[in-house]
């Protein structure tokens, strides 16, 4: 027998209704498997990633700090790494010493690979969690 739910088990918010302000989905990198990147001449670790943005170590960069990030992203369903070279601005960093910043004017191509990259990890965690919960699978 089937019937319908009175209620969604979901809410629609605007964006005016939330605190959240990203305007893309961001995949945080699993401890030790993050992404070496290059910003300002210097080496960090990329921790999270999104189409719009990133976080990464801070190494004595400043809020407002603007310059070229570059990583090299491996997309499984590809089988190759793509290097990625995008502008960015530092719009915060808290007091964990994590630089928070946003793509300035990306190449759309670009903004299409980290996509692409975003949906291929997910894929990848979530089948790596279901052989973790059962492996006889």
């Amino acid at each position: 027998m089937f019937w319908k739910k009175k209620t969604a088990p979901f809410r629609v918010l605007n964006p005016g209704e939330t605190s959240e302000k990203r305007q893309a989905f961001r995949y945080r990198f699993r401890e030790g498997k993050g992404v070496s990147m290059t910003f300002s001449g210097r080496q960090a670790m990329l921790l999270d990633l999104s189409a719009g943005g990133l976080s990464f170590e801070n190494h004595g960069f400043s809020v407002g700090g603007r310059g070229m990030a570059s990583f090299d992203l491996f997309i499984p369903c590809m089988k190759f790494y793509e290097h990625v070279s995008v502008p960015l601005v530092i719009t915060r960093i808290d007091g964990n010493g994590i630089c928070y910043a946003y793509f300035e004017n990306p190449d759309p191509d670009i903004t299409e690979l980290i996509h692409r990259f975003l949906l291929e990890r997910q894929k990848a965690d979530l089948r790596s969690a279901r052989e973790e919960k059962d492996p006889d699978l």
